[in-house]
């Protein structure tokens, strides 16, 4: 049997060719590169040229929202499923069902973006609202964000729209994260990321 014989790099500097620097991106950018939430974006999935999902954009919602958001919560957790996905089938949820003014699903949607789909690019699901790349203002890609060297060098630019595939939608999709007590922040702290 042959030996294998590995040999060793001597080039010990990483080279660019397979290394995506991070690229950090400001809210301007995001505003003018991503689809903006509209009808369309409501009911189709954006799609890179590389075959990702992109999201639409989604700015941070102004301080008096988020106050009144914390507030909310505060008194009663706010239904996840319900409110962002359309539907809670849980019999004992114990999570708020009743109204939410509009204002405060954009504080949810954003905490929400905030949290990478496990399907990652590759999600087609309609009623998915997490997150499938970084929309933070400067983000380096670093601590508190939850999203890998992906979710920060994707291609975010549009190239087409497809529809949407909720036949495949996995049940991770349907956490409600906001029902933990670390993801409540508000403006104030959303700006050291």
């Amino acid at each position: 049997m042959p030996s294998q014989q590995l040999t060793k790099n001597t080039d010990d500097t990483l080279s660019s060719s397979w290394i995506t620097p991070i690229t950090i991106r400001s809210q301007e950018y995001y505003a003018k590169t991503l689809p903006p939430k509209d009808f369309k974006s409501e009911n189709l999935i954006a799609i890179n040229r590389d075959g990702d999902r992109i999201d639409s954009y989604f700015p941070m919602p102004p301080k008096d929202v988020w106050e009144a958001y914390n507030r909310r919560a505060r008194n009663h957790k706010i239904c996840n499923k319900l409110h962002l996905g359309g539907e809670c089938g849980d019999l004992s949820c114990e999570y708020d069902h009743s109204y939410v003014d509009p204002e405060l699903l954009t504080v949810m949607y954003y905490i929400l973006r905030q949290t990478p789909c496990p399907l990652s690019g590759k999600c087609r699901s309609i009623k998915c609202y997490t997150g499938h790349h970084c929309q933070r203002d400067s983000c380096k890609g670093s601590r508190p964000c939850k999203f890998g060297r992906r979710g920060h060098t994707i291609d975010i630019h549009l190239a087409k729209w497809v529809i949407p595939d909720d036949t495949s939608e996995p049940d991770s999709h349907r956490l409600s994260p906001t029902s933990d007590d670390s993801l409540y922040f508000g403006p104030t702290s959303m700006s050291t990321f």
